[in-house]
């Protein structure tokens, strides 16, 4: 699929560039250092390139930086009434469909939820391969809003990225030539974070780019189930 195909050049975007880059950078100081007639060429650049990560963390240490927010948005737009869209809300753990590459290369693999969602106060358990997540529902608004907060959070990536919340917004759709029903509506997916990686510069386009595409994947399990609804929502 072309999807698929996107998610591979990402992927080696992300992740074969950075690498090879690394590799030039490695050949040139080598083939520098061979030539060079300095005395200590052999061990003292490998001591600092040991010690520099030691040392990033220190001056993190040293110099905390305050702790920040970020909010990643993603809108779709269904071909289904707003009931039907608000009725097929769905969390990551739910999506019956594969995810795409990048999803399966970052993400642990999903495998269920248990716990309701209808009411203020419900709790989700979402559970993956390697852990789980908790989700509290903190606002319902039916047929219009849901907004969740993370209370829970075990998933082996703690010391890289905290989610805080998220919410699912069901926006106004166009009204069909009759006039009974929406022809369409469009669905907002709203993710926070904090994110825990450093250098900002070098992590939050990656971060950013992994939250797009699980909103996709969940917006797209969200859209098959509004659009081709169960006979009893019809």
């Amino acid at each position: 699929e072309l999807s698929g195909l996107f998610c591979g050049m990402i992927g080696v975007i992300v992740f074969a560039i950075p690498a090879l880059f690394g590799v030039l950078l490695g050949l040139v100081l080598r083939t520098s250092l061979k030539l060079s007639a300095w005395s200590q060429r052999f061990y003292l650049p490998l001591a600092a390139m040991i010690a520099l990560p030691y040392a990033a963390a220190a001056v993190e240490a040293l110099f905390p930086r305050p702790v920040e927010t970020l909010t990643v948005r993603t809108r779709a737009v269904f071909d289904a009434s707003r009931r039907n869209a608000y009725d097929s809300i769905i969390f990551y753990e739910e999506v019956k469909h594969r995810p795409p590459f990048l999803l399966r290369l970052a993400l642990p693999r999903p495998v269920r939820s248990e716990g309701k969602k209808t009411a203020e106060g419900d709790v989700v358990r979402c559970v993956y391969e390697r852990g789980y997540l908790k989700k509290r529902i903190t606002r319902v608004e039916p047929g219009r809003l849901l907004v969740f907060e993370v209370i829970e959070q075990k998933l082996h990536f703690e010391r890289d990225v905290q989610l805080i919340d998220g919410s699912l917004k069901i926006e106004s759709g166009e009204a069909s030539a009759d006039g009974e029903q929406d022809a369409a509506t469009a669905v907002l997916l709203t993710t926070r974070y904090r994110p825990r990686l450093h250098p900002r510069w070098l992590w939050e386009s990656m971060e950013r780019k992994i939250v797009h595409t699980l909103h996709g994947h969940v917006l797209e399990g969200m859209q098959r189930q509004a659009e081709d609804p169960p006979l009893g929502r019809l």
